[in-house]
């Protein structure tokens, strides 16, 4: 019992402090740093971000082509309807990278009528060459499209 309350204990107590101050000054002279990383949240992540168009600077009567990407393709994400018009505006997923130049648009996904309300309307949609926004003569409201 003497040998165990006179030697061993103490050895224990001065071996552990020994391995703690080295464990202790092995991350202070490596510079071990624990970074916070920002968790992903949502359905995209980071460098797919959505790009944005809006109509307000369109002309109207014409079709605007937006490009997919040369190596894949675009997704539309969602429409905006920031103000309403009394006229349409249709949404193609075009045939090609020329659509509009060679007049075919390609295939309809949506048509937003006369006086569509307010809001948020969400897609989500792959699209192969890019998107066609067909205005309508007349066009006059602010819809933001959103697409990455």
């Amino acid at each position: 019992m003497n040998f165990i309350k006179n030697q061993l204990v103490p050895f224990l107590f001065i071996f552990g402090v020994i391995v703690g101050l080295g464990g202790l000054g092995y991350f202070i002279i490596t510079g071990v740093k624990t970074e916070f990383v920002e968790p992903e949240v949502g359905s995209v992540p980071i460098t797919h971000e959505y790009q944005a168009t809006s109509t307000y600077p369109m002309t109207a009567n014409t079709q605007h082509l937006i490009k997919a990407a040369t190596y894949g393709s675009v997704t539309l994400g969602s429409v905006v309807v920031a103000s309403t018009t009394s006229h349409t505006i249709a949404i193609y997923n075009a045939t090609s990278s020329e659509a509009v130049a060679d007049g075919t648009y390609g295939t309809l996904i949506t048509t937003f009528p006369a006086d569509t309300s307010q809001g948020t309307y969400t897609f989500d949609i792959e699209m192969n060459a890019g998107l066609v926004l067909d205005l309508a003569a007349g066009f006059e409201g602010n819809y933001v499209v959103t697409y990455r």
